[in-house]
């Protein structure tokens, strides 16, 4: 269903994350049905999303933040 061009347009192929992007759009949880949605929720959804969380921030931990420019401030 992932895939299907009259779910998604006629682009379904194409990797476009920025679909899921926009705050305004809101799609409907039955639509993408990878975890399902309503009394039939998957049980691991919450475990999946507490999952990304921790490996975000376990891979954060490795990188080095700072300003482009040193001397601009930051309002």
């Amino acid at each position: 269903m992932g895939r299907m061009e009259y779910l998604w347009g006629s682009d379904a192929e194409v990797f476009r994350p920025e679909r899921w992007l926009d705050e305004f759009q809101q799609e409907s949880p039955f639509k993408f049905t990878a975890f399902q949605a309503g009394p039939r929720i998957c049980l691991g959804k919450e475990f999946a999303y507490r999952h990304m969380k921790v490996l975000a921030a376990v891979l954060l931990r490795f990188f080095v933040f700072s300003l482009r420019d040193e001397e601009a401030s930051v309002n």
